[in-house]
């Protein structure tokens, strides 16, 4: 459900669909398309490495997700993997988590995750669908709030699907080129 009007939405669009359009003329900003396709090749190698469903290994990642750059999330993510090996129970994995002064703030969230009932909340969740391959789910965190403007998760994701079917692409795809392309213009020049 929509919650700003229809100037704010479609000068939403209007700036999602513009920074598509200027980050083509950027080829560091053009990578950003594969993210999730790469993310996912990720997984699944960990998943296989740690004897792991690379569906679970997406969960992980993403329930570690919030604030932390792509390097910290998957550091993170195998040293979580490495510590559970053979571990089968939420109470195994909660403990061996915790003994990770990185993983305190996320433990419960990625032990859920490891127990295979999945991630909660709209960043995490959608960041988890992309990766798995789900291309019509829009992630939106601080960098996509700020560069549509809207401070609702739905908004955002409305204005970026929208802009997402003025240029024929799916809409986590545009999510990642323009993602990469305001934090390229943020000075940013990795996934961090």
């Amino acid at each position: 459900m929509v919650t700003c009007d229809n100037d704010q939405l479609t000068r939403a669009i209007t700036k999602v669909r513009d920074a598509y359009y200027h980050a083509q003329l950027h080829t560091d900003c053009i990578k950003w398309g594969a993210f999730y396709p790469e993310a996912w090749g990720w997984c699944m190698g960990m998943g296989a490495k740690y004897d792991r469903d690379p569906r679970v290994v997406a969960d992980v990642v993403a329930a570690l997700s919030p604030m932390k750059g792509w390097d910290e999330n998957r550091r993170l993510a195998e040293k979580a993997l490495k510590l559970v090996r053979g571990v089968k129970t939420i109470k195994g994995f909660n403990s061996r988590l915790r003994a990770l002064p990185a993983m305190q703030s996320r433990c419960d969230a990625v032990a859920r995750a490891l127990d295979g009932q999945g991630v909660t909340g709209p960043k995490v969740t959608a960041f988890a669908a992309n990766i798995k391959g789900d291309m019509s789910i829009v992630t939106v965190d601080r960098h996509m709030h700020a560069l549509t403007g809207l401070s609702q998760v739905a908004d955002a994701s409305v204005a970026i699907t929208a802009a997402a079917a003025t240029v024929g692409r799916f809409p986590a795809e545009v999510q990642a080129i323009t993602w990469g392309y305001h934090r390229h213009n943020k000075g940013y020049t990795t996934y961090e």
